[in-house]
């Protein structure tokens, strides 16, 4: 998440004490930042069911007498949960406010747990190398914030946040940080090694980066004898690529050693997120990055073969895709696994025309049978296959129809509106990829219908058959398919449906403001 888009809930507590237990809270304030400012505020005094001792009255004024009246934790911290929602808790040492927060949450029997937490104090210790103290009287002096009444919660949360505002614009100069997680990671850092920053990174920082482009793409990182040290595919070039190079030294070890070696950086901008994927894929198998660990190679995938009114006895699987009257189905992990649903196919011919649900019952009923009858071995076999028709059918497609049946138009619109991604598949591969603004112009829909048409134009199929190349990129499409489904809008084409009314359909979609469901091809394909 990015910060200009976060909610910081910064917290502060006062105690009777430094250590939960023998020691209670007295007070909760906090105060929500977003979009660069606070915008509410939650100030409560709790009782702790003890006196206040004479030195914590001494410094925040709170009387045990002011805390009589004031209810327990247990009613205090319903109330904050809600006003802390889904933002990220900030505190002043913020370690010690959780830690006094989720032992009250305990007490109070209250199932919750406060996650990740964003530390000032670390964060000041990491970027203001010169000031010698981090603690907030010196950060406030530094910054000339003042408070009305020191050592209570609202008002030192109050000073918090203005801290905190202070050192995330501090950040981004001196970083380019713009990510929440980044931030989080950054707090850890080992902020000594943040005052010397080596001359490649310093002239990639302020040569480079800048000139990157903020759309989708692939890049590469280049040593400095020009060779490929990694491939990586991005939604923002930009912004993915300046992630190396702030916080460095909360990275893995694999990714500090990259850094260190890069000199150059080249960048493809692609028309969308999907066609980067596919481009990145080729290009770690055509150089095979010394830092690109997983899919350096091309696999054998396989897919189950059916022919139209086959014996059902001699069904059987491909490593390629042909042009002719089978269905293929897949692609799958390796041989055993096609061999093994093709054994449950034989016995149950309904599993590639209805799907695996309706298999599942007569395969269950099979191994309860086994056991009854102590064939354990049998039962054992019987519940893998189960455990893979359940993997089978949460992937992306692979029963219900055939990958030459994956004909359809997706739409997908960026995070903030502004634009939307159309893309079409053909046969199971990418036809055409291309970005409208939003709101679309009639000149953009024409553009998009246009290239819809020329995409499912029976003269110009796509080349067969299939080989490794060609079911790759089938199964990177599968995959981001899968990953965003509940963002994208379908458009299925239809055997038989004049060009027209599928047109039509994409204009209507491409028009629309918001995202209807997304929906798996293999609903799509039921309910044609």
């Amino acid at each position: 998440m990015l910060i200009d888009e976060a909610t910081f809930v910064v917290t502060d507590t006062e105690t009777t004490g430094l250590k939960p237990g023998p020691h209670r809270v007295t007070e909760i304030g906090a105060v929500k930042v977003e979009g660069g400012r606070i915008t509410e505020t939650f100030s409560r005094l709790v009782n702790p069911g003890s006196p206040i001792p004479r030195q914590i009255r001494r410094l925040t004024g709170i009387t045990t007498q002011m805390v009589s009246a004031a209810p327990p934790a247990s009613e205090i911290l319903p109330g904050y949960l809600d006003f802390l929602g889904g933002g990220l808790f900030v505190g002043h040492n913020a370690a010690f406010d959780r830690k006094f927060l989720q032992f009250e949450l305990r007490e109070a029997s209250i199932d919750f747990r406060i996650g990740s937490a964003l530390c000032t104090r670390r964060m000041a210790l990491r970027i203001l190398h010169a000031l010698p103290s981090k603690s907030l009287s010196s950060l406030m002096r530094h910054y000339g914030i003042t408070a009305e009444q020191r050592h209570r919660a609202l008002d030192d949360a109050r000073a918090t946040a203005e801290v905190l505002l202070r050192l995330l614009t501090a950040l981004r100069n001196e970083t380019g940080i713009e990510s929440v997680e980044e931030l989080l990671r950054f707090q850890y850092s080992r902020h000594e090694k943040h005052r010397t920053v080596p001359a490649s990174i310093r002239r990639i920082r302020s040569d480079r980066l800048g000139t990157l482009p903020e759309v989708p793409g692939v890049y590469l990182f280049k040593d400095a004898g020009r060779q490929i040290l990694y491939v990586g595919k991005a939604r923002n070039i930009r912004s993915r690529v300046r992630s190396y190079f702030v916080g460095i030294d909360t990275h893995p070890t694999r990714v500090r050693r990259l850094v260190k070696l890069i000199r150059d950086i080249d960048f493809i901008p692609t028309p969308s997120e999907l066609s980067a994927l596919i481009l990145e894929s080729r290009l770690i198998k055509t150089h095979r990055p010394r830092f690109n660990k997983a899919e350096v190679r091309y696999r054998n995938l396989p897919f189950v073969r059916i022919e139209p009114g086959e014996d059902w006895n001699s069904i059987s699987w491909s490593f390629e895709i042909h042009a002719d009257v089978a269905a293929y189905y897949g692609p799958l992990k390796n041989r055993n696994e096609a061999e093994v649903l093709i054994r449950i196919a034989r016995r149950y011919p309904t599993l590639f025309t209805l799907g695996p649900e309706s298999v599942q019952d007569g395969l269950e009923d099979d191994m309860r049978a086994a056991a009854h009858r102590l064939d354990f071995e049998r039962a054992g076999v019987i519940r893998d296959q189960i455990e893979l028709l359940r993997s089978f059918a949460a992937r992306p497609y692979g029963t219900g129809f055939s990958v030459l049946e994956h004909n359809a138009v997706w739409i997908q619109r960026s995070e903030n509106g502004t634009d939307s991604t159309i893309l079409v598949i053909r046969k199971g591969r990418l036809a055409a990829d291309l970005t409208v603004s939003l709101p679309a112009s009639d000149s953009d829909v024409a553009t998009v219908q246009d290239a819809v048409a020329r995409s499912f134009d029976e003269q110009d199929d796509p080349a067969f058959p299939y080989r490794r190349k060609e079911i790759d990129e089938i199964r990177v499409i599968a995959g981001w398919i899968y990953r965003s489904r509940d963002h994208l809008d379908v458009v299925p084409v239809r055997p038989g449906e004049p060009m027209e009314d599928l047109l039509v359909e994409v204009g209507t979609l491409i028009r629309r403001p918001t995202y209807e469901p997304g929906r798996s091809m293999f609903d799509v394909r039921r309910s044609a």
